[in-house]
């Protein structure tokens, strides 16, 4: 009787992990690889290595890895978007990139 209600259990799980990651994963996969008449297609696979998109995945890595390792230890202490200095040190590449 218990493996049944843990299987039972189970079951909303199950539906969640289809609907919101399975079924979008496919889809990601599905549209990344055929293009608008639904041929198979690396084009889109391809324009990841443009300059612009370059640049942008570049600029995402090192953004991430600077949240994870800080050169100041109050940095690492505030938390994410706890501490201006973040915003202060991005603004260079704001203004480079979207000239804000």
């Amino acid at each position: 009787m218990r493996k049944f209600k843990q299987q039972f259990l189970a079951g909303p799980y199950l539906i969640w992990i289809i609907g919101f990651i399975i079924l979008p994963m496919v889809m990601i996969l599905y549209y990344a690889f055929t293009n608008s008449d639904g041929a198979f297609t690396v084009e889109y696979i391809a324009a990841i290595a443009t300059e612009t998109n370059r640049k942008a995945i570049f600029l995402s890595l090192k953004l991430g890895v600077a949240q994870f390792y800080p050169r100041h230890r109050n940095f690492a202490s505030s938390g994410v978007g706890g501490d201006p200095s973040l915003a202060l040190a991005l603004r260079p590449h704001v203004v480079r990139c979207f000239g804000v």
